[in-house]
């Protein structure tokens, strides 16, 4: 199986999907990564809290870490929180989808508060609109502020790939400065998931498309 990760940032697609992205690539499939921004970010104030050089070495860093091949991430370049809704980003995904045959799409879900991740999801629905699985991942706190509630339907079992994941998000060093909380945030939720599949730790996913197949 092909896997698609869209992701608006370096750190997006680890934080609510590392450990499934883990598991399908010890499974034997095939994960390919587009992260739309060059991740990099500066304050209201200018202070620059990671510059494009940081992300993309943690970025790089950590996919590695969860087994996903670097030849296959790809940077689209958009600058951090400028991320349109437009049909030139919809055409970008649209070509990677068509290049890459995917079965399955997993990018972020609509509930979130940043702009970027909301403008990235969007696209990814108009680009896969003939896409047969499409699933969006759950967005984590502070991302979580918003009234467009998240539906856990699809749970997967991390319980295996779950240090992965956290060594994973180890590569982030300039985000655990600004979210020294993350450890314990990512430990809880994946908890949480995990009892309510009856397994030690899980990670959730809110389907936009599913095929059915008897």
């Amino acid at each position: 199986m092909r896997i698609l990760i869209v992701s608006s940032h370096y750190d997006d697609e680890t934080l609510s999907a590392g450990g499934t992205i883990a598991k399908f690539i010890k499974e034997g499939h095939e994960v390919f990564v587009n992260i739309v921004t060059a991740s990099n970010y500066t304050s209201y104030n200018g202070e620059i809290l990671r510059d494009k050089y940081e992300s993309e070495i943690e970025g790089i860093n950590g996919l590695k870490k969860l087994g996903v091949k670097i030849y296959k991430v790809k940077n689209l370049g958009y600058e951090t929180k400028k991320v349109p809704f437009d049909s030139t980003l919809i055409e970008i995904i649209n070509r990677s989808i068509d290049n890459i045959k995917p079965n399955l799409i997993i990018t972020q879900h609509l509930s979130s508060s940043h702009q970027d991740h909301v403008n990235t999801a969007k696209s990814v629905m108009a680009a896969a609109r003939y896409q047969k699985n499409v699933w969006m991942f759950e967005p984590t706190y502070p991302d979580k502020m918003h009234n467009v509630p998240f539906h856990p339907i699809i749970y997967v079992d991390i319980s295996d790939t779950f240090n992965l994941k956290l060594e994973s998000l180890k590569e982030h060093v300039s985000q655990y400065k600004k979210y020294p909380y993350w450890n314990t945030l990512i430990v809880s939720l994946a908890q949480l998931r995990g009892i309510e599949n009856k397994c030690l730790y899980a990670e959730c996913f809110e389907p936009i498309k599913m095929e059915y197949k008897i």
